[in-house]
C-alpha cells in the first residue's frame, strides 16, 4: 500500500486529482458495503409483515382487518403472563347467580381470543372480529352463571395467539397464557320460608255481618285467612244485656261457637274477636272484629189444643184466636146437624 502524506505517495511523488477522487470512491462504496451487512445480520430485519407472510397469512386473511396487519398482530402476539389479571364482581355467590369475570392486563391492544374456564371447562369465550384480533381491547369482560352447587371455585381467564412473542419468531405455534381468578364460594340456598308478619283477618262469618230472620238455633261460624288461636274470652256473643254462654271449637282456621240454650226470638246479636286472637305465629289481630244478626220473630203456626163440649160434641180452639175462635164458636153446631143427619139415614134403612 502506498503511503500517502500532505498530497504526496511514500515515494514521495506528488498524487494527482484523479487519485483522489478513486480514493473517496472507495471509502463510499465501503460504508455501503457496511451498513448493508448490518441491515443483513440485525434481528430486526425479519418484519412483522414477513413473518406474517411466513407463518399467519396461509391461515388468517389480514382482509379481514382492512388489510391491516398490525391489528392481528397487536391480537396474536403472546401477552405473557405478567401484569395480567382475572377478577370478580364480588365473592360469594347464590346457585345460579350472575357472576361478572374481568380480565385485564394485557400487554397489546386487541387478541385474537378469550376464554374463560371453570376447572379446564371452558364456560365463555370472547373474540376479536372475524378471529383477526384488532377487538376493544382489554379489560374483556365475561358473564356466567356461578356454579349450582355448593362450594368454593375459582375461575382461569385465558389469552390464545401466537404463544411466542416479537424476538422469538422461529416459529408460529398457537398457545394460552392462563391467569386464574379470585376465590369465589358459592353460598347452599337458603331453605328458611319467610317470616310471618301477616296478621290474622276474618274473612267470612255466618251469620252475615247485618243479616235478618236468623233461626234461634243457629252456630256462629268464623273463617279467617290462617289458622289461628283463640284464647277464652277473645270470642263473645252478646244480645246486648249480656254474653251468651256457649262452648268455642278452632279447626285450622274456623272458629265455631255452639250456644248452649236456643237463642231468643226477634233480638240483635253480636259476635266479637279481640286483638287477643293470634296466628300460629303469635301475630296478632290488627284490631277488633265484630258482626252483629238478627234472629227471626215468632213463628205464627197455631198451636192446637182440643175441648170438650157440653153438648157431646167437641170444639177445636187456638189459644189466641183466629181459626180457633171460629171453630170453637160454631163446633157444637156443626156436630148438632152431622148427627140429626146421621139418625134420619138410619131411619130410612129400618123402613
Amino acid at each position: 500500500m502506498i503511503e500517502k502524506k500532505n498530497g504526496y505517495d511514500m515515494y514521495g511523488n506528488m498524487m494527482n486529482g484523479s487519485g483522489k477522487k478513486l480514493q473517496a470512491a472507495g471509502i463510499i462504496l465501503l460504508a455501503f458495503i457496511a451498513l448493508a451487512a448490518f441491515a443483513i445480520w440485525s434481528p430486526n430485519a425479519d418484519a412483522r409483515s414477513s413473518y406474517w407472510s411466513t407463518y399467519c397469512s396461509g391461515c388468517h386473511n389480514s382482509t379481514a382487518t382492512g388489510g391491516n396487519t398490525t391489528a392481528a398482530c397487536n391480537g396474536c402476539h403472546h401477552h405473557g403472563p405478567t401484569g395480567m389479571t382475572a377478577s370478580t364482581n364480588k365473592t360469594t355467590y347464590a346457585p345460579g347467580e350472575s357472576v361478572t369475570v374481568t380480565f385485564d392486563g394485557g400487554s397489546q391492544s386487541g387478541w385474537i381470543r378469550a376464554i374463560l374456564y371453570l376447572n379446564n371447562v371452558e364456560v365463555a369465550r370472547s373474540t376479536g372480529p372475524n378471529h383477526m384480533g384488532g377487538g376493544s381491547g382489554f379489560p374483556i369482560t365475561f358473564i356466567v352463571a356461578a356454579p349450582t352447587a355448593p362450594g368454593t371455585y375459582s375461575y382461569q381467564a385465558a389469552w390464545f395467539g401466537n404463544s411466542f412473542d416479537s424476538n422469538n419468531m422461529s416459529t408460529a405455534s398457537h398457545g394460552e397464557a392462563r391467569v386464574s381468578s379470585n376465590s369465589i364460594t358459592v353460598a347452599a340456598a337458603d331453605t328458611t320460608p319467610p317470616a310471618d308478619t301477616t296478621p290474622p283477618l276474618v274473612n267470612s262469618m255466618s251469620p252475615s255481618d247485618t243479616q235478618m230472620g236468623v233461626g234461634a238455633n243457629t252456630v256462629v261460624t268464623a273463617t279467617f285467612n290462617e289458622a289461628v288461636i283463640v284464647p277464652a274470652g277473645s270470642f263473645t256473643l252478646s244480645d246486648g244485656s249480656g254474653s251468651v254462654q256457649g262452648t268455642v271449637s278452632v279447626i285450622g282456621a274456623t272458629v265455631t261457637f255452639t250456644p248452649s240454650a236456643i237463642l231468643s226470638d226477634n233480638t240483635a246479636y253480636t259476635a266479637s274477636f279481640s286483638t287477643a286472637v293470634t296466628d300460629l305465629a303469635g301475630i296478632p289481630m290488627a284490631a277488633n272484629y265484630s258482626s252483629t244478626f238478627t234472629t227471626s220473630a215468632p213463628s205464627s203456626t197455631p198451636a192446637l189444643d182440643f175441648e170438650s163440649s157440653g153438648g157431646g160434641g167437641c170444639a177445636i180452639a187456638r189459644t189466641g184466636g183466629g181459626i180457633g175462635e171460629i171453630a170453637g164458636a160454631y163446633g157444637f153446631l156443626l156436630l148438632s146437624v152431622l148427627g140429626m143427619a146421621i139418625r134420619k139415614r138410619a131411619r130410612r134403612k129400618v123402613k
